[in-house]
């Protein structure tokens, strides 16, 4: 580099080094300016509470409804995915995994499960919006006594 400059002799040589860093550093600016919005959506979910929808640690008996309300949003982003769990111990049985496109409007919607014969389910749900950013929530459920059916 030093070298080039001790070629230099010219009025003209100089000028045009000078254009040339001048298009460099403007070149180098507005590439540092083009930044790409990389802001992330939040996405939230809230899991219904009420009389008819399943609280966690609720008692459900065998085969009884175990119902799960779900408010989702993808904060500006549509909902792309949804996900839910049943766990019991060191097993994981998917019930639903579908991916969906639910707009600005989010996702409100109900679903009904039959409860299974362990202690102690836990239920996790999980949605992903367009930006891939996930939600989830965890339920648990205890075994009551008696049966959904009657005695036998």
């Amino acid at each position: 580099m030093i070298a080039y400059f001790y070629h230099l002799d010219r009025k003209s040589d100089i000028q045009m080094l000078i254009v040339r860093l001048s298009v460099f550093f403007l070149l180098a600016g507005v590439m540092a300016s083009c930044a790409k919005d990389e802001s992330i959506h939040r996405t939230s979910l809230i899991l219904k509470t009420g009389i008819n929808y399943t609280s966690t640690m609720e008692e459900v008996p065998l085969g009884g409804a175990i119902t799960i309300g779900i408010l989702a949003s993808g904060a500006g982003v549509p909902l792309t995915y949804l996900h839910i769990e049943r766990i019991i111990g060191t097993d994981t049985l998917v019930q639903i995994d579908k991916g969906i496109y639910m707009g600005s409007e989010g996702l409100d919607q109900d679903f009904t499960f039959v409860k299974d014969t362990a202690l102690i389910e836990t239920w996790r749900v999980l949605v992903m919006n367009a930006d891939r950013d996930t939600a989830s929530q965890i339920l648990k459920v205890r075994r009551g006594s008696g049966s959904a059916w009657g005695d036998i």
